[in-house]
């Protein structure tokens, strides 16, 4: 039998391993699910914004009618530039089950700044305690109050695009589906940066993490448990819980899709875009030599974080400029 676990210690790119010699962990325990959310928690302080001199952040809070309950967004808003700007909905990372609007400030803001865009991060609700669908109902409910607001939010409805990274990312592939199948709101693209698609781990990717320093295989498997709460594979897992189930992926919005080669998701995300491609939907695929899943938190300096960045930006930038030519 072929050994598909990766040998991250040869392959990881240079600036990557000198980083994780001084920061080790990007592993996480779900078993102890209070803790992995403080160790996120004190690494997302380390992107919080210090200078809003040239960006304008704020909240705001959405309250269902149905409960009453509330659901926050933080926004990131260039000071100039464009009176009405296209908009980003950010989904954040964490596993389903960790992680707040607020874990990517630093990186949302130069988004904001970059393609002249407002982004609006979402704090959407988090498994064990609530369970799918949860979360995508808080995204989508989202979606819809920046459509029904945007003259308010001074966002041009016909440009709005949702993006995420890991976890978010995966909801970013529901939320294009549902919105798509509910034909409630126009997604003008789909940013998704190493995507968390599919629960089943049945690629060789899935199952070639075993280091317990990295987003590896048994934290995977524990991560969709929790957020799949009561349905099991002995259940009929609804596609939009887990996005790589869906047979009919066309007439989604364009996407972006990026993953390094010794990430877990490598496989499933390189699957999902090549399915995009062959179902008419214009993608573009980063694959990044060296690069482990969560590589630009774990090192925001490093050469191939920034190539990330300039990547999605550009990407994000092409499909704003394209929209307002049409």
């Amino acid at each position: 039998m072929v050994n598909h676990i990766f040998d991250i210690d040869s392959r990881l790119d240079q600036d990557l391993a000198k980083v994780r010699e001084r920061f080790p962990s990007l592993g996480f325990d779900l078993r102890d699910l209070a803790g992995s959310r403080t160790i996120l928690k004190k690494l997302a302080e380390r992107a919080r914004i210090r200078d809003t001199s040239s960006i304008a952040v704020e909240e705001f809070a959405i309250t269902h009618p149905e409960d009453s309950t509330t659901l926050n967004l933080k926004s990131f808003r260039p000071l100039t530039g464009s009176t009405e700007k296209p908009a980003l909905l950010w989904i954040h990372g964490g596993g389903y089950v960790m992680g707040s609007a607020g874990d990517t400030d630093q990186t949302l803001a130069h988004i904001a700044l970059e393609t002249d865009c407002t982004v609006f991060s979402v704090d959407y609700r988090l498994a064990p305690e609530h369970a799918y669908p949860a979360a995508l109902d808080d995204c989508f409910d989202c979606l819809l109050w920046l459509q029904k607001h945007a003259n308010q939010l001074k966002i041009d409805p016909a440009r709005i695009a949702i993006g995420g990274a890991s976890a978010g990312a995966g909801l970013t592939a529901a939320l294009a589906l549902r919105a798509r199948d509910e034909g409630t709101q126009q997604v003008l693209f789909q940013l998704l940066i190493y995507p968390m698609l599919d629960h089943r781990h049945r690629t060789p990717s899935s199952r070639a993490i075993q280091d317990p320093n990295l987003w590896n295989e048994q934290t995977n498997r524990l991560a969709w448990a929790l957020y799949l709460g009561a349905l099991t594979d002995h259940d009929e897992i609804p596609l939009y819980a887990s996005a790589s189930l869906a047979a009919d992926l066309t007439n989604l919005p364009p996407a972006f899709v990026c993953v390094g080669d010794l990430d877990i998701f490598l496989d499933e995300d390189i699957d999902y875009a090549q399915r995009l491609l062959q179902a008419g939907v214009p993608t573009e695929l980063h694959v990044y030599p060296g690069a482990i899943h969560g590589f630009d938190m774990l090192a925001p300096d490093a050469a191939i974080s920034q190539r990330l960045r300039t990547d999605v930006n550009n990407a994000l930038q092409k499909a704003f400029d394209v929209a307002v030519s049409i």
